[in-house]
């Protein structure tokens, strides 16, 4: 049976065979290997020792001794590098929990889609950096800002968007989009907040299964409706708003004061 590769069953076989005759030296050889192919190391020293005991001259229990021997070794040796793989992927992810929760910062399934690379990050000085989107709805395009410091305001982040040395958008012909003209929303209670499993799961790049539970509801003390972002605000204390959960990331809509659209996008959370 052991040549078969079935080791499990060879044990059974083996331990069965000493029990109907406690002499049979060949069951505690087999036995022993098997054990060791099942990475029982115990069992196999065991076995070794009580086959030894009915003959302290056959060579090859010293022989299986050495082997498993080995095998232990090289087997404790991918567990440690499997064991290391996971703290550097859990660790970091681990840190990231804890800064998020620490700072009451809520987290629901991603309204985009995100590659799994798309997560906050730690600096060495304990601040969070965020990955973030700004989404122009009335044109379907979007602009990211790749490091959004916790500390980091809006004004800034607009000012350089924005300022005199920016680049207009292409898409905007009319040049409604100035700096003067921009406001930015958000969507409040944006979604089901992940519980403390689902979050180290979602730092890790494996986020839950989406479904309509998750989105955002329509009517209640939670629903959902555009919040303008004041701009002098940094990120980090956006996020600890009692009505913001962050989408997976932060994800802010961009409009342009003084314009049709912008009375149709926020009149969109009347029919919330």
């Amino acid at each position: 049976e052991g040549l078969l590769g079935n080791w499990r069953k060879a044990l059974q076989d083996s331990l069965a065979a000493q029990q109907l005759d406690p002499k049979n030296i060949k069951s505690y050889f087999r036995g022993a290997k098997a054990a060791m192919h099942l990475n029982e190391f115990e069992r196999c020293r065991q076995l070794c020792a009580e086959g030894r005991a009915l003959d302290p001259k056959a060579p090859e229990f010293e022989t299986m001794l050495k082997d498993a021997a080995s095998k232990e070794a090289a087997e404790t040796e991918k567990q440690r590098k499997l064991a290391a793989a996971r703290e550097a992927v859990e660790g970091p992810a681990r840190a990231l929990v804890a800064a998020i929760s620490s700072r009451g910062i809520r987290v629901t399934l991603p309204q985009v889609r995100l590659d799994k690379h798309s997560r906050p990050f730690l600096d060495s000085g304990g601040s969070l950096h965020w990955p973030s989107l700004i989404m122009f709805p009335e044109s379907g395009q979007q602009d990211s800002i790749e490091d959004f410091h916790e500390g980091s305001s809006f004004k800034d982040h607009l000012d350089a968007m924005f300022g005199p040395d920016a680049p207009p958008l292409e898409w905007d012909r009319q040049g409604e989009y100035s700096r003067q003209n921009i406001e930015l929303y958000y969507l409040s209670h944006a979604g089901r907040v992940l519980d403390q499993e689902q979050l180290m799961e979602a730092m890790q790049g494996r986020w839950p299964e989406s479904s309509a539970e998750w989105g955002p509801k329509r009517y209640g003390e939670q629903a959902a409706h555009w919040r303008r972002v004041p701009e002098a605000l940094s990120l980090g204390e956006l996020m600890q708003r009692g009505d913001y959960v962050v989408p997976g990331l932060p994800l802010f809509f961009a409009v342009a004061k003084g314009t049709e659209y912008r009375q149709r996008f926020l009149a969109e959370q009347m029919r919330r």
